[in-house]
């Protein structure tokens, strides 16, 4: 029913023979440029908005904005949306701002409120909220006025997007509801798709992310069935994944992301795609391919991202710096992070991962400054950190309204327990307020990280096993649950470093050696590649097997181990001791 490029192949077509008809104006009831401006359209729906801006160019050239201005508008906003949907949101606006200029203000019009709605959409994905709020409260009641429903939830759904990055949530989300049932009403299916986007996203600002999660995933049906799916759908999709990351699901996370990331086709997407994969693959522990994917998704995202995107995979890249132990080029990133969302202050819900970040680098240089000969580097390690906490700070305490977003304050609490480590303050209370935070949000997986360092700080403070026992649990069925083999090296480390007792059927057979468990050489050389995070197709590659194979080795240990997942086998394998055992490459 909503066949966009075969719609978009026949007027093509008719375009081709143009100057070949006699009277086309005539025979197609259209003007050229007219055809072109929907032939555009069809084209980002489609999912190809670099044809789409190619033929909203070939339209403004043709048009004579003295003889022609409203036409000469049209193909403005058109071209600032083919750049919106290639990701090239600062471009778009001086086309926006242009066709606005081109529209008379009086009387109120409809192309005038569809040039004010457009602008303001642009404007917010720039992180320029107030300007977006205001033009888009002007184009509503001009929509109204002229029951132009279509324009009133485009409208709408970008003002709630804006309300929720200036602290008004509630608003945020009633706006949002507005714009899905304005938009459903209206029958767009550009409209109809972007409401759930943002509708979905206001409810997730306000911390509510299982409930953003399941609208999101519900706009991904939506957009599937009115054939948005490498458009809109491909963003649900990728919003649904970063959701599904945060709140630990990281196998579903992949499912749900894999569609966008097999298929998609506008640069934005294409970027979002790799860039939530690169994420994943962090967690997973598959550094290669994180560095892969967020590499490719990093260059398309400098030229056409906002920091809806760049936030995210820049915090992915300095987690992955860490990861791999590159402390110095982690710092580059977070500095090169701070710079970004000092320049977008209205987008602090998408950057506030990176200033905890940064403040993270600045803790782990120092723990490596406290060896013999370091100490110099203290000093610089925290006025790094003290800059990046005074910011989140000061960028918090600036939203009106509610205030931050609550994972915002979450990752402001986490920073601030992040400076206590760093100076060798042992805060276990730090880290619990920060757990708490991300609790109440639903987010257990940076909650289950609060956990682990605050049974570090209470084994450091000479507190009791029992009492560095209880985060540390926490933390550990958390990282089982969720399935990252770094996290969970992380913590089996820590309990083996305190002798807290994880409590699981593995451990009542600590003392048993490899032979005694029934391993073989081989199953341990694949053990030892599936503890860092490889899967089957990986370790087959790497021992030179087939995948069947290590598919069949890794069953087997996972019965020798009396293990239900690969996780548990990761973790039973460094309590066990299993993997020191195997030579080093």
């Amino acid at each position: 029913m909503h066949a966009y490029g075969e719609a978009l192949g026949h007027l093509e077509r008719a375009l081709a023979l143009w100057d070949l008809v006699e009277a086309p104006e005539q025979a197609s009831g259209a003007s050229r440029a007219e055809l072109l401006l929907r032939a555009s359209q069809l084209a980002d729906f489609a999912g190809d908005a670099g044809r789409g801006l190619e033929l909203a160019e070939e339209a403004r050239a043709a048009v004579d904005e003295r003889a022609e201005p409203r036409r000469a508008a049209a193909a403005e906003v058109r071209i600032g949306r083919s750049m919106h949907f290639a990701g090239r949101n600062a471009d778009a606006l001086e086309h926006l701002a242009a066709a606005r200029r081109l529209v008379p203000r009086e009387p109120p019009s409809l192309q005038y409120a569809e040039v004010l709605a457009a602008e303001g959409r642009v404007l917010a994905l720039n992180g320029r909220m107030r300007e977006a709020r205001d033009l888009l409260e002007k184009a509503i009641p001009i929509a109204r006025s002229l029951d132009a429903p279509a324009v009133e939830s485009a409208a709408l759904c970008n003002l709630a997007f804006a309300y929720s990055n200036l602290g008004a949530r509630e608003r945020a989300i009633a706006v949002g509801r507005e714009a899905i049932r304005i938009a459903e009403a209206s029958g767009s299916p550009e409209d109809i798709s972007r409401a759930y986007i943002t509708g979905s996203q206001a409810i997730d600002n306000a911390g509510r992310t299982e409930e953003a999660l399941a609208l999101g995933m519900a706009g991904v049906s939506v957009a599937d069935r009115l054939g948005m799916s490498r458009s809109t759908g491909d963003q649900l999709r990728q919003q649904a994944a970063w959701r599904l990351q945060r709140i630990g699901r990281l196998a579903e996370a992949e499912r749900v992301l894999a569609p966008a990331l097999e298929n998609a086709t506008t640069s934005f997407n294409i970027a979002a795609s790799h860039g939530f994969a690169g994420r994943l693959a962090v967690e997973r522990g598959e550094l290669d391919l994180a560095q892969n994917q967020l590499e490719e998704a990093w260059e398309l995202m400098r030229r056409s991202g906002g920091s809806q995107l760049i936030g995210p995979a820049n915090a992915a890249l300095v987690l992955l710096d860490i990861r791999r132990g590159d402390l110095q080029r982690a710092r580059q990133r977070a500095a090169e992070g701070l710079e970004r969302a000092a320049a977008a202050p209205g987008d602090l819900r998408y950057n506030a991962e990176v200033f905890w970040l940064a403040a993270r680098v600045e803790a782990e240089m120092a723990e490596r400054a406290r060896l013999p000969g370091d100490e110099d580097t203290l000093p610089a390690c925290e006025a790094a950190a003290v800059a990046a906490l005074d910011a989140i700070e000061r960028a918090a305490t600036e939203v009106p309204g509610d205030g931050a977003a609550p994972e915002a304050v979450a990752f402001l609490a986490l920073a601030r327990a992040e400076l206590t480590r760093l100076r060798g303050e042992h805060d276990a209370v730090a880290w619990n307020a920060a757990a708490e935070c991300f609790r109440a949000i639903g987010e257990v997986y940076p909650a289950a990280y609060a956990d682990y360092r605050a049974a570090e700080a209470l084994a450091l403070s000479g507190a009791s096993r029992s009492q560095t026992a209880v985060p540390l649990k926490a933390a550990y069925a958390v990282a089982v649950e969720v399935g990252s083999p770094p996290f969970l090296e992380e913590v089996v480390r820590l309990a083996r470093r305190t002798g807290v007792s994880l409590g699981d059927r593995v451990e009542e057979r600590a003392g048993a050696t490899a032979t005694e468990l029934g391993l073989s050489n081989r199953e341990l050389e694949v053990l030892r590649l599936l503890s860092e995070g490889r899967t089957n197709r990986q370790i087959g590659e790497r021992l030179f097997i087939t995948t069947k194979t290590a598919s069949a080795h890794v069953s087997h240990i996972l019965m020798k181990l009396g293990v239900a997942n690969r996780a548990e086998a990761a973790a039973a394998a460094h309590r066990l001791g299993l993997i020191d055992t195997v030579p080093a490459e």
